[in-house]
């Protein structure tokens, strides 16, 4: 599974953060959307706002806090410079890893597909999430029994085929019910 994570760390924890007292609003009702139930929010928080803002900055934040709750499954911090951190599969495989680690049905069928030889060998992006995610994701059972965990994405529009990329996120929501993701 290790295969999947990229290289370049794109975890972002203690990296660019909220100076102390600032954003404090904002940061509070992320946070206690991100621990509402699933059945009582969205799924999907998309946070925007033009370059510069403070977008990292709070999805850093956020990440940190969510993750000292046992909230935060994984993040990636999507990097327009660096080729690993704007590389879609990467982004896909940092979430079929987080995934994984969390609901052992979806580990069971990203190993079968990862096992095969072939699976590395380049492949479409419409494929890659295939196999990656919608396959392992339709033969795990127990979704909705797990608890709910989030996933947080920073500078998507940063990402090589974002629209697609986009796309491929709004179905993971659709089909795991426990999970939220947090966009930027």
């Amino acid at each position: 599974l290790r295969q999947l994570l990229s290289r370049n760390d794109s975890l972002h924890h203690g990296k660019a953060r909220c100076l102390p007292g600032t954003r404090v609003d904002i940061l509070q009702r992320i946070g206690e959307w991100a621990r509402a139930s699933p059945a009582d929010a969205s799924r999907l928080l998309w946070l925007f706002g033009v370059a510069g803002c403070g977008k990292s900055a709070i999805a850093g934040t956020i990440s940190h806090i969510l993750k000292e709750s046992h909230f935060l499954i994984g993040s990636f911090f999507c990097k327009r410079d660096d080729t690993d951190r704007r590389e879609p599969r990467l982004l896909l495989g940092h979430l079929a890893y987080y995934i994984a680690k969390v609901d052992s049905n979806f580990h069971d069928g990203l190993l079968s597909h990862l096992n095969d030889p072939d699976f590395f060998v380049s492949k479409d992006l419409e494929t890659f999430f295939e196999n990656i995610l919608r396959r392992p994701l339709s033969r795990s059972k127990n979704r909705s029994a797990q608890p709910h965990v989030v996933f947080v994405v920073d500078a998507l529009d940063e990402c090589d085929d974002h629209g697609e990329v986009a796309r491929f996120l709004t179905e993971v929501i659709d089909d795991t019910p426990w999970l939220k993701l947090i966009l930027t």
